[in-house]
């Protein structure tokens, strides 16, 4: 506490790890039309589990007083980063393109996120999100 007033806590999450995570481990999570929506799944039950654990009161041990009061949640751009690739160009040369389903599950799940959900979510365009976090951090 300073001044009277209870810190606020800011939790900045790269969340684009979820994406993968959930298309990769989860298995098809099919909606009313039929599309797989294992990554909305996924990520959701990230994100809550993210939310619960942060805002929960900590025990003493975990030093950490101070509940999450705000969260931002980052996403890596579609089309990834240019500003890495600048610095160096075969950065990622070696690994596979994204798959389309994965594409159009993230970019679902991302929009999802922000409009329906209504939580604070940001993309960079050229930039990764662990970039962000970083710079958002400082």
């Amino acid at each position: 506490m300073s001044n009277g007033k209870p810190k606020e806590v800011l939790n900045i999450i790269d969340a684009n790890a979820y994406l993968f995570k959930s298309y990769h481990a989860y298995d098809p999570f099919l909606d009313v039309k039929g599309q797989d929506q294992r990554v909305l799944k996924g990520l959701m039950d990230a994100v809550m589990s993210v939310i619960y654990h942060a805002t929960t009161p900590a025990p003493s041990y975990l030093n950490r007083p101070e509940p999450v009061h705000h969260f931002i949640f980052i996403f890596d751009p579609s089309n990834g980063s240019a500003y890495r690739k600048e610095m160096f160009e075969p950065y990622k040369a070696n690994r596979p393109p994204k798959e389309e389903d994965f594409i159009r599950q993230a970019e679902f799940t991302i929009r999802v996120l922000k409009e329906r959900v209504g939580l604070p979510v940001l993309v960079y365009p050229g930039f990764e999100a662990d970039d962000a976090v970083g710079s958002i951090a400082r």
